[in-house]
C-alpha cells in the first residue's frame, strides 16, 4: 500500500507534531518558573518587578526603573524622594493693600526697612526698631525712640538716653573724651605697675621722682 503523503509532507507533521508538544510544555511550565523566579527575587521593590534581557529589574509605578539605595539598604524610585528645598516660601500674590518688597507683603504707601521686619511710611526713615522723622535724631539704643530736630539724642554721663541741644551736646563729648583718656591712663599705669611688681606707693613715688628732675 502506497503512503498517502508524500515523504515531504510526512517530515514536516513530525517536525509540527514536535514543536508544538515543546510549546505545550513550556506554556504548562511557565507559572511555575515564573513564580519561583519571583521567589527568589528580594523583597522591597515599590513597583512591579519585570524581565529586561537575560535578568529581571524592578519598575517604578510610574514607568521608570528604580535604584538600590546603598545607605538605606533598600530600593527606592527615583521620584519617591522627598524634595527639600532651603529656599524660604514666597507667596506669589499679597493682600489687597499690598505691595511685594522681595520675599515678604508692604502695605502700600510704605517702604520696607533693610534687616527689620516693619516697613514705615515713605516720609519718614526707618531707625532701629520703629520709624521717625527724617530730620529727628535718632537714639543709640534702638528700641524706636528718637528726639525731634534739632535736639540729639545720646547718652548721657550716667548711661541715661537724654535728647540734648547742640551745644550740650559738644560739651558732652568732649566730658566723654576726657573720662576715656583717664580711663586708658589708669590702664597703662595698672599695667606698669603689674609688669614691675610695684606697688601703688612704690609707683607713685617713682612719679613724684620723675616729676622732680623733670624741672
Amino acid at each position: 500500500m502506497k503512503n498517502p503523503l508524500p515523504s515531504h509532507g510526512l517530515k514536516f507533521w513530525f517536525v509540527a507534531r514536535k514543536f508544538a508538544f515543546r510549546l505545550g510544555v513550556a506554556l504548562a511550565l511557565l507559572p511555575i518558573l515564573s513564580e519561583a523566579r519571583a521567589q527568589m527575587l528580594p523583597s522591597g521593590c515599590p513597583g512591579r518587578w519585570a524581565s529586561r534581557g537575560l535578568g529581571m529589574v524592578c519598575r517604578c509605578p510610574g514607568g521608570g526603573l528604580a535604584n538600590y539605595d546603598m545607605a538605606a539598604g533598600r530600593i527606592v524610585c527615583p521620584f519617591a524622594r522627598p524634595r527639600r528645598s532651603h529656599r524660604p516660601r514666597v507667596r506669589r500674590s499679597c493682600p489687597r493693600g499690598y505691595w511685594r518688597a522681595g520675599t515678604r507683603c508692604v502695605r502700600m504707601g510704605h517702604k520696607p526697612c533693610a534687616g527689620q521686619r516693619h516697613s514705615c511710611p515713605r516720609e519718614k526713615k526707618c531707625i532701629l526698631g520703629g520709624c521717625a522723622p527724617k530730620a529727628a535724631s535718632a537714639c543709640p539704643s534702638g528700641k524706636g525712640r528718637y528726639c525731634a530736630s534739632p535736639r540729639i539724642c545720646d547718652k548721657g554721663l550716667d548711661g541715661k538716653e537724654r535728647c540734648f541741644t547742640r551745644s550740650e551736646h559738644r560739651k558732652l563729648l568732649v566730658a566723654k573724651a576726657r573720662l576715656a583718656r583717664a580711663k586708658r591712663k589708669r590702664a597703662a599705669e595698672k599695667a606698669f605697675r603689674r609688669r614691675h611688681g610695684m606697688s601703688y606707693r612704690e609707683w607713685l613715688r617713682t612719679q613724684r621722682a620723675r616729676a622732680r628732675t623733670a624741672l
